[in-house]
């Protein structure tokens, strides 16, 4: 049968279990009686006076015939199983999905929470900053009433500026201070400085005295110090090419622009333009090289030259007060004539010679000289070289002023770039450079006699 005793045992249960020990000895396959004999004698298969084979026999054999029933049973249950396999693989399958779908849900979810959270933290800004746009009111009003009081001073007696810790109604000297920028800290030295002092007293002497060491600081008290002397506290720095220099390289490029041999003199002093104009000997001497000075000399005195000469009174112009005239750029001006124009003043503007084209460039210039005098338009080179432009300033430079070139034809020279589009150098210190590539420029503002 190929079973164990053992198997054997579990279907001949009871009477029939001394059988299955007998069975279970005898190996796969055919066997003849004799080799059942033999097994006998040998006593590898046991004898009983009480075994009922038939009985035996019987039960194998109804044993036996239920494998069919059993069979079928058996592909029922496999058909069963494979059933319930398919089942979980469904459900391992919408359990993955589900995963997948509360991971979604989840990464949905923290976003949310994100927003939210950012939306209060937007809240709580917003809510702060009611209380600062109020704030910013009440600055705003405050600042406004300390800039008039400061500029009716100026305007009446710029000596009576009290020291910061003094007890009087009159305007403190430190909100001058404040205005042009010097530290709480500083301002605090000079706590007890009032506009007298301050405007009858060398300001390096008094900045060494207060324990102001930084010469930048310093350089900067004398610079306000000169500017309350001048009445041009305000309004001066955006008109002023030394004064609009924020930086060493700033000043150089200014200086090359004024055929200064520089040498990088801005970097090696590390001045801004304002500081520049109250360098002396001894800054330089701690600063600079022997063979070095007279070169920086000539480049200071340069723009201290640019600086004096925009101190000076405006020009005013007889149709400042005119009604606009509408303008619209119909191409480059041709003159026709030999006649003179009139001189009404300046005009800054800026152009990009990479990126602009010559009529481009000639347009901005026409609608900044028309914009800064209603009716007027740029001058010619042709006009200025030929000295027909009336009442224009005396300058100290010859036509290089104009054109970038020590010596000049009109004629010639059609295509000069600084010709046709305004002043390279500083026509009554007009110009700055702020670029190599995005150059401010100035033009000759005039209109026909």
């Amino acid at each position: 049968t190929g079973m164990s005793s053992q198997e054997i045992a579990e279907v001949l249960c009871g009477e029939f279990a001394g059988c299955a020990e007998v069975l279970a000895s005898v190996t796969d396959g055919e066997f003849s009686e004799s080799d059942i004999a033999a097994m006998f004698i040998r006593g590898e298969a046991r004898l009983s006076f009480n075994r009922n084979w038939e009985k035996c026999s019987e039960k194998l054999l109804a044993v036996v015939a239920s494998k069919e029933t059993l069979e079928k049973r058996n592909n029922e249950l496999t058909e069963q199983v494979e059933v319930e396999n398919n089942a979980l693989r469904d459900i391992e399958a919408k359990i993955k999905a589900l995963q997948q779908e509360k991971e979604n849900s989840e990464s949905r979810l923290s976003q949310l929470q994100e927003n939210i959270d950012n939306n209060e933290k937007k809240l709580e800004q917003a809510q702060s900053l009611h209380s600062s746009s109020s704030m910013c009111d009440r600055m705003k009003k405050l600042e406004a009433e300390f800039l008039s009081v400061v500029r009716q001073q100026m305007a009446t007696e710029k000596f009576d500026f009290s020291a910061m810790t003094e007890e009087s109604d009159k305007p403190k000297l430190s909100l001058v201070f404040n205005i042009v920028g010097l530290s709480s800290g500083d301002i605090g030295k000079l706590g007890q400085v009032g506009s007298f002092e301050f405007l009858t007293s060398n300001a390096d002497d008094l900045a060494s005295h207060y324990n102001i060491s930084d010469v930048a600081t310093r350089k900067n008290l004398c610079y306000v110090q000169h500017m309350m002397q001048q009445n041009q506290l305000e309004g001066h720095e955006e008109e002023c090419p030394v004064c609009m220099c924020q930086n060493p390289q700033d000043v150089d490029h200014l200086l090359e622009e004024y055929e200064q041999i520089t040498n990088g003199l801005a970097e090696k002093l590390y001045i801004n333009g304002k500081q520049g104009l109250f360098i002396n000997y001894s800054d330089m001497k701690l600063k600079l090289q022997t063979s070095e000075l007279e070169e920086a000399r000539a480049s200071l005195l340069c723009l201290r030259k640019i600086h004096y000469d925009m101190l000076k009174d405006k020009k005013e112009s007889m149709l400042l007060n005119s009604v606009p005239i509408e303008w619209k750029y119909k191409g480059p001006y041709k003159p026709t004539g030999t006649g003179k124009v009139k001189f009404l003043g300046f005009a800054k503007w800026k152009q990009n010679t990479n990126t602009q084209t010559d009529e481009q460039q000639d347009e901005a210039m026409e609608m900044a000289a028309a914009a800064a005098f209603p009716g007027a338009r740029a001058a010619t080179a042709e006009e200025y070289t030929e000295n027909r432009i009336v009442e224009l300033p005396p300058i100290s430079r010859n036509y290089t002023a104009f054109t970038g070139k020590s010596s000049f034809n009109y004629k010639n020279e059609m295509n000069n770039r600084h010709a046709k589009h305004g002043v390279k150098g500083a026509l009554n210190g007009k110009f700055n450079h702020s670029g190599l590539h995005h150059a401010q420029r100035s033009c000759i503002c005039v209109i026909p006699i």
